[in-house]
């Protein structure tokens, strides 16, 4: 008998692309963490003892256990390429962030966050042409 461990089938990994994957396995609550390390990953158990112990010290850094889960398991599916376009485009996303995306970082995530295709008449720029040369001609956003 088999069953599915953390997704159901529109959230397949072979349907999530690395950003969203890797925010998956980031928002595992606390109670399940050590349990998906332990199932999901090939980590050392003295390894996972020591992140569980950790999670329950006073100056515990919150999520710190849920990282490194989505980093193992992101680089299990999707590679240590797929591991740094999902830290890359994290900590772009990041409210107040000014980590700058590149167009192949924008790209890999389009499908995992809200976005919109404008056409180029609506867009209105402050610097025109510092900003307008970012974008193909003919539309702005949406790849």
């Amino acid at each position: 008998m088999t069953r599915t461990v953390i997704t159901n089938d529109e959230q397949a990994p072979e349907r999530l692309g690395p950003y969203k994957f890797y925010q998956y396995l980031f928002a595992v609550p606390d109670s399940d963490v050590i349990k998906f390390m332990k199932m999901l990953t090939f980590m050392e158990l003295e390894d996972i003892a020591a992140i569980e112990a950790a999670m329950g010290e006073e100056g515990y850094r919150p999520n710190t256990a849920q990282m490194r889960l989505a980093e193992e398991v992101t680089r299990f599916v999707h590679g240590q390429q797929g591991v740094e376009k999902a830290l890359k485009a994290t900590a772009g996303l990041k409210p107040g962030s000014k980590t700058e995306l590149d167009a192949e970082t924008l790209e890999a995530i389009a499908d995992d966050v809200p976005n919109t295709t404008l056409p180029r008449a609506d867009v209105r720029f402050s610097r025109p042409a510092a900003c307008e040369s970012s974008f193909p001609r003919g539309k702005v956003g949406g790849f």
